[in-house]
């Protein structure tokens, strides 16, 4: 999503009326790649997994080894950008939307079809 928002909005990009868009309270953003060797990253991954864990109600990771493996195997798709609407300020009236909303939506649909389907079989 920083990428996506670094591609439609870049550094220099500037409003229709001329400011800087990446000015005043908003910060350019930076994108940061996983590494799971630094130690900050890390732990990061381990207790935000252990707090969706206790969110979602599932047992908790221990071990930190663990988790950081399971966060080196996990696969990140290179970035391809989209064409997207975004507003540019409060005030701005367009509809937010990218190109691909109408599939994601029927995938994403398809998806919560199957979580709710094996939850029915589950508790049934």
């Amino acid at each position: 999503m920083i990428a996506q928002l670094l591609h439609t909005f870049p550094p220099d990009h500037k409003t229709e009326s001329g400011q800087l868009f990446w000015s005043g309270l908003k910060r350019l953003p930076k994108i940061l790649d996983y590494d799971p060797n630094d130690k900050t990253h890390a732990e990061f991954i381990f207790a935000t997994a252990n707090l969706f864990a206790y969110v979602f109600g599932l047992e908790p990771i221990k071990d930190k080894q663990e988790a950081a493996e399971k966060a080196a195997a996990v696969k990140v798709h290179s970035f391809n950008p989209k064409k997207v609407v975004i507003k540019e300020s409060d005030n701005d009236n367009k509809v937010e939307k990218a190109e691909d909303d109408e599939v994601r939506i029927e995938e994403l649909t398809q998806l919560l079809k199957g979580i709710y389907s094996d939850y029915l079989v589950l508790f049934a």
